[in-house]
């Protein structure tokens, strides 16, 4: 009996762990941040407008976002980097998770 009680206990907390990851997945956005020059801008601040999700490029330009739930429908993205002009995107040109953008150098 008591056996049978911790087998059910056992499952029961496997279904409620199992559960939470499947609403724990979340959202990931990943890109490459180059210039109007074809290199990759290290170091670039990757900001989801209007919240705290935000990523710096790597060395190849690359970023990862992890966020915990997807994105409003109509929000953007603003890159920008020293020795480049900023530029907001649309979250809604992103293809399946990835968003490549373009810089252009600011010349000023």
């Amino acid at each position: 009996m008591k056996n049978e009680l911790l087998k059910i206990v056992f499952a029961a907390i496997a279904m409620l762990f199992g559960a939470t990851m499947s609403f724990a997945q979340g959202y990931s956005l990943k890109g490459v941040i180059t210039g109007t020059d074809g290199q990759p801008v290290i170091g670039a601040a990757v900001i989801v407008n209007g919240t705290s999700h935000g990523a710096a490029t790597d060395v190849d330009g690359s970023y990862v976002l992890e966020m915990s739930l997807p994105p409003a429908a109509d929000a953007t993205v603003t890159v920008s980097c020293i020795g480049y002009r900023p530029q907001t995107v649309s979250l809604a040109s992103a293809s399946d998770g990835v968003l490549d953008i373009v810089l252009e150098i600011d010349t000023t």
